[in-house]
């Protein structure tokens, strides 16, 4: 089992990526999140860890509950508000 980092941009995935060039990223493409790519997460959360880290707001949370809809085991990380930058 693996996990698979899911992100809302390009941008996010770039900045993981720089720190962990290994890891697993599904980029969302903002809160309109795909039914394939909805599809996706749910059949890789059957042999991974899937890990929601989007961003603070209402488009992240959006994006959280529609996820956690096709894999409710999703595991979520968080950043404060004003620990971010814009």
């Amino acid at each position: 089992m693996k996990n698979i980092i899911v992100v809302e941009g390009y941008h996010d995935e770039s900045k993981i990526k720089a720190v962990y060039p290994d890891l697993d990223v599904i980029v969302t493409n903002g809160s309109e999140i795909s039914k394939e790519t909805l599809n996706l997460i749910k059949i890789l959360s059957n042999d991974n860890e899937i890990v929601i880290f989007t961003d603070p707001d209402y488009p992240g949370e959006r994006i959280r509950k529609k996820i956690l809809e096709v894999a409710p085991n999703a595991k979520q990380l968080f950043l404060r508000k004003k620990d971010c930058n814009d």
